[in-house]
């Protein structure tokens, strides 16, 4: 399927799963998947930026930050009321001790719905 040819929030789960990867890119258009490897958490804090939502899509890679992007450029196209939301924990024990993420949430008559 053709995310232009997603039609409901359904869909475009099933097209995110399935055409998006969770990682990042480096500097040297490395595409790394492993969240728990330095290269990788470098990457995210040093390298990576939101990019346009066709950039993401063509690469095939990106992480919650990236894909709430799609979601959020899907859900607008539609007119839906969304909010999106960023969390942070601090966990001590780990050498990488930020943790962050982000999700969506939907209007879908009278009740929110997450992403």
């Amino acid at each position: 399927m053709d995310f232009n040819d997603v039609k409901t929030p359904i869909e475009l789960m099933d097209f995110l799963d399935r055409n998006i990867d969770y990682g990042v890119i480096d500097r040297e258009g490395h595409k790394l998947f492993d969240s728990s490897k330095k290269d990788f958490q470098y990457a995210c804090k040093d390298v990576w930026k939101i990019k346009p939502v066709f950039e993401i899509l063509k690469s095939g890679v990106g992480h919650c930050y990236d894909q709430v992007e799609i979601e959020r450029f899907w859900f607008e196209k539609f007119g839906f009321i969304i909010k999106t939301f960023w969390i942070s924990a601090y966990q001590r024990e780990v050498e990488n001790s930020g943790f962050a993420h982000t999700y969506l949430v939907y209007q879908d008559g009278d009740k929110w719905e997450i992403i």
